[in-house]
């Protein structure tokens, strides 16, 4: 988890994060956009926000090899592809790929 201070403001329905003012990480430096950059502004308050950060190491590294369609050029992983009398065939060319060798 990740923590950052940003503005909220009470909009009658409840605590609203207001988001697109950005967010800081400190609680100070929220408090000095807040007094410098709003200062006619009620309602407005500095909180501490949670974010889910994942850390690199709970990441998975690509691993599997991508497979290029025959048809687009497109590379794909190997779920997305049928390989059809020895080409393979993406799942978007494949309607098209069978319709030409039937006919």
């Amino acid at each position: 988890m990740k923590i950052v201070y940003g503005l909220m403001t009470n909009t009658g329905n409840g605590n609203e994060f207001l988001y697109d003012l950005g967010v800081w990480e400190t609680e100070e430096s929220a408090n000095d956009y807040l007094v410098n950059k709003l200062p006619h502004s009620t309602g407005i308050w500095v909180e501490q926000i949670e974010i889910n950060d994942p850390s690199p190491e709970d990441l998975m590294p690509l691993t599997e090899k991508m497979l290029e369609c025959s048809q687009c050029g497109v590379s794909y992983s190997p779920e997305d592809i049928h390989i059809i009398d020895g080409v393979d065939v993406c799942l978007d060319c494949e309607p098209a790929f069978k319709q030409n060798k039937i006919g």
